[in-house]
């Protein structure tokens, strides 16, 4: 009778967002936020911070379990253990060494796409080998605001900029443009996660698909930006692996 008693309580605290966490807090939550779509240049970005409270180091993993999203193109990226990617459900991710006392920071990224409504995904936050764990939801609400103008990058140009194909990529990802109007020069922009320029490349067309050759890059996250006439006006993310 015992035994039976310990494993519903189990079950119950399983299926009510995991075992309590002994070893870690979630401290600093920045985790809702309520954005105009006008005010939205490409994502929204929510975070917490992952405390261990233990004496000894705790490697960390987190895990997506669970999302609610105002429409199906809107996409999710989240960022730990150095890595930003795009969120999968119950697809754990690299293990993150939190000293002790120390806080580690779990961010996400919602591209909303050009749509309003409520975004809301669900983490999983565990130490590995342990079965102790935390939940953190993450809610951001696109609202349509009082302004017609719905996604700007300093775009007031509408020039677009597709996503790359495929992505991610380990060789060639091709990248369609489009600049209306009258402009002097345009360029391809490709900066890495620190901001740092990796690649420029000159548009001679007004529209055009270019093929950008990520071979030599290391893998990781880069950000492809359309620049027109030294303004930023779209930006799209590439994984590169």
């Amino acid at each position: 009778m015992k035994v039976k008693y310990f494993l519903l309580i189990f079950l119950i605290l399983i299926n009510t967002g995991g075992i309590l966490a002994q070893n870690l807090r979630l401290v600093n939550l920045q985790n809702e936020k309520n954005v105009k779509l006008a005010d939205v240049s490409e994502f929204v970005e929510v975070k917490a911070f992952v405390k261990n409270v233990s004496s000894s180091p705790l490697n960390v993993k987190v895990m997506e379990i669970g999302r609610n999203v105002a429409s199906d193109k809107v996409r999710i990226n989240y960022c730990w253990a150095g890595l930003c990617l795009p969120s999968v459900k119950d697809v754990e991710s690299e293990a993150e060494q939190i000293a002790a006392n120390a806080e580690s920071e779990l961010k996400v990224d919602v591209y909303p796409e050009n749509t309003v409504g409520l975004n809301q995904v669900t983490y999983r936050v565990f130490p590995v080998g342990s079965i102790e764990a935390l939940d953190v939801t993450f809610k951001v609400n696109i609202t349509t605001g009082s302004t017609s103008i719905t996604r700007s990058i300093n775009n007031a140009t509408g020039a677009t900029l597709s996503q790359p194909y495929p992505n991610p990529s380990s060789s060639i990802s091709t990248i369609n443009y489009h600049i209306p109007g009258n402009y002097k020069k345009a360029f391809l922009v490709v900066f890495d996660i620190f901001g740092k320029e990796i690649a420029r490349l000159e548009l001679e067309r007004p529209s055009d698909a270019i093929s950008l050759n990520v071979k030599k890059f290391n893998p990781g996250l880069y950000f492809c930006c359309l620049e027109v006439d030294n303004k930023v006006v779209s930006s799209q993310r590439l994984l590169v692996n």
